[in-house]
């Protein structure tokens, strides 16, 4: 299929992992999209299944498909794997459980030329057990880009990579961290705050599958030590956010912050019960809590930390119940309205 060299190349990263099963569909509906101007970037993250084998089969039969086939380097490495090789003005990203209306990246682009917009924002839907769910993305009347870095700051817009498309200069220097299951929510305040001009657009054209629990984007999983690296990510991308919000000079910032200290405090309480942190993260942690330790913080967290200071005991005890409970209402909010 040749390309219209009067529009922008878009360049659509894919990570790939365990998603024989989903891949197919993912494919055909970026194959068949009606912006054909696309680089259709698959990266193979050492997937154990057929799924590498699907990608280069799709390949084959489509010029505007690279594959990438690399030893597993999770979320983050996938994505960059892709940045790395776009060559295309605007890049978006995919996950290969979930699939695409064959207008959304027509609407997206249009937008973004139309508008000179250097990020573009959509609707999408939610695969739940239930049924499929609309969810709309709530923007300031004005479109005032001060208002909407506030509310991505605040995260009243999700920081969901997937339902945009961003010029791809916004990356310049900028890479996903290998943090488990907040990437987006880290990397999104830096692009907003790079970006001029971001435009919504009022079509919803992405399908986001919650059925799937075992895939590379998963956040919670069965080995409760896993849900320590979590709240690190957590912690983390919570500090970027509050850390954008000060540059910026916006009041947002004291939300990120309380959002980042009960987060570090999380993180150093399920890292004691099991011992999995790096000490340099370990170090960011308390190091972090230390410059905060002005900030007033509620009983509970006041409690928690106290946990973490001194018994590997009440650690384990909370830690185990906070991860039941959470796993258990992750679960409820993927499966049900």
């Amino acid at each position: 299929m040749e390309n219209d060299l009067s529009r922008p190349l878009l360049s659509v990263i894919v990570p790939v992992y365990r998603v024989e099963t989903y891949l197919p569909k993912c494919l055909d509906s970026l194959v068949g999209q009606t912006y054909a101007d696309l680089e259709i970037i698959l990266v193979d993250d050492g997937s154990p299944d057929r799924s590498g084998a699907i990608c280069d089969e799709y390949a084959a039969r489509d010029s505007r498909i690279v594959v990438i086939h690399q030893e597993n380097r999770g979320l983050s490495g996938a994505r960059n794997a892709g940045l790395d090789r776009a060559t295309g003005e605007f890049v978006a990203f995919v996950d290969s459980d979930d699939y695409l209306e064959m207008s959304m990246y027509e609407n997206l682009m249009v937008a973004a030329m139309e508008r000179n917009a250097d990020i573009v924002i959509g609707d999408f839907y939610m695969i739940l057990e239930s049924g499929i769910s609309r969810r709309y993305i709530r923007v300031p009347d004005d479109g005032s880009l001060e208002k909407v870095r506030e509310m991505i700051l605040a995260d009243r817009i999700p920081s969901y990579v997937w339902n945009k498309v961003y010029r791809k200069a916004l990356f310049d220097g900028v890479r996903y961290e290998r943090i488990r299951g907040f990437e987006d929510l880290q990397i999104t305040p830096r692009l907003f705050q790079r970006a001029h001009k971001v435009a919504f657009v009022p079509e919803a054209g992405y399908y986001y599958n919650c059925l799937n629990m075992n895939a590379l984007t998963a956040v919670f999983n069965h080995r409760p030590e896993l849900n320590v690296e979590t709240k690190y990510g957590m912690f983390a991308a919570w500090k970027e956010h509050e850390r954008v919000a000060r540059e910026l000079g916006l009041d947002v910032a004291g939300f990120a912050e309380t959002r980042a200290i009960k987060s570090a405090i999380s993180a150093l309480v399920a890292d004691r019960a099991h011992s999995v942190l790096e000490p340099e993260q370990k170090r960011q942690l308390t190091g972090y809590l230390e410059e905060k330790r002005a900030v007033e913080i509620g009983g509970k967290h006041r409690m928690l930390r106290w946990f973490a200071r001194y018994s590997t005991t009440l650690c384990r005890l909370y830690d185990y119940g906070s991860f039941v409970w959470r796993k258990y209402k992750a679960r409820k909010n993927k499966l049900r309205e």
